[in-house]
């Protein structure tokens, strides 16, 4: 996968043949739990950059949320 988008209801991926893959996605709204706050530390910009480095040569994304949208499959 070499770019990706996320929209309101669809992601799409960009492979690297050049094809575009789009996958709809729903958040269950009733399911979240929104009283909950982030107490992680927000990472440094050295670090952001360091994982969007990773991400690019293994084209695989991590990404801590509640919601698991893509794999390895697509």
């Amino acid at each position: 996968i070499t770019q990706s988008a996320v929209g309101p209801s669809h992601i799409a991926l960009l492979r690297e043949d050049g094809r575009v893959c789009r996958v709809p996605y729903y958040i269950a709204t009733e399911r979240l739990d929104l009283s909950k706050s982030d107490t992680k530390p927000k990472p440094s910009k050295l670090e952001k950059l360091d994982r969007t480095s990773t991400t690019a040569r293994s084209g695989t994304v991590v990404m801590e949320s509640p919601i698991v949208l893509v794999s390895d499959a697509l």
